[in-house]
């Protein structure tokens, strides 16, 4: 639908930003004015602040919103260093074009984890630190090293437009699935576990 719609005789695509809104016209950032019957505002959405507000705790008081400024980061976009028993869906490093199949990994993973947690008698659960640097620290390489990055485009996928990449998987979807399924497991700590029967 994208592409046949702005190859219309009655579209034109413009690569610069708005300036201002006057009357019947958009004016763009250079001051050309384009006429206009209706106007869509939409801007999309703000990703570097994932939260949207959400005043989310963890141990010792750390505030997620605070740890993921300027760039959010998670393990397999499910766990949070610092935050036990949170369990995130769809977040940092996993977009992609169908998400479905992430997302389906990422709550297969949370199950097992909490019938894990249950077997155990563990009272909290969280990603073990040093896995979750490692892990991103991967994620940022992987992300320098790819297309959204070596296009040169500035984008929100991008801290700050031109930053590291924070929103994409930096892989197939599947990809994401099988190392989800295979090292996702072992990224977890289960803390407070009930004593071994004797």
């Amino acid at each position: 639908m994208y592409y046949p719609a702005i190859t219309q005789d009655n579209v034109q695509l413009v690569g610069r930003g708005v300036s201002h809104v006057d009357r019947d016209f958009i004016v763009d950032s250079v001051g050309e004015r384009y006429a206009v019957d209706v106007i869509i505002w939409a801007t999309g959405f703000n990703t570097e602040r994932m939260l949207n507000g959400i005043d989310i705790r963890g141990r010792d008081g750390r505030e997620l919103a605070k740890e993921w400024d300027p760039k959010p980061q998670a393990f397999f976009g499910t766990l949070a260093k610092g935050f036990p028993n949170l369990f995130l869906i769809a977040g940092p490093n996993t977009g992609s074009p169908g998400t479905s199949e992430m997302v389906e990994g990422q709550v297969d993973l949370i199950i097992d984890v909490i019938q894990k947690a249950r077997e155990l008698g563990s009272g909290s659960v969280e990603v073990d630190p040093d896995v979750f640097d490692a892990f991103n620290e991967d994620m940022r390489r992987r992300g320098d090293a790819s297309v959204l990055v070596l296009g040169g485009c500035n984008s929100y996928y991008r801290v700050g437009g031109d930053g590291a990449v924070y929103t994409h998987w930096p892989d197939t979807m599947e990809s994401f699935v099988v190392r989800l399924a295979r090292e996702g497991m072992q990224g977890v700590r289960f803390n407070g576990r009930k004593p071994a029967a004797a």
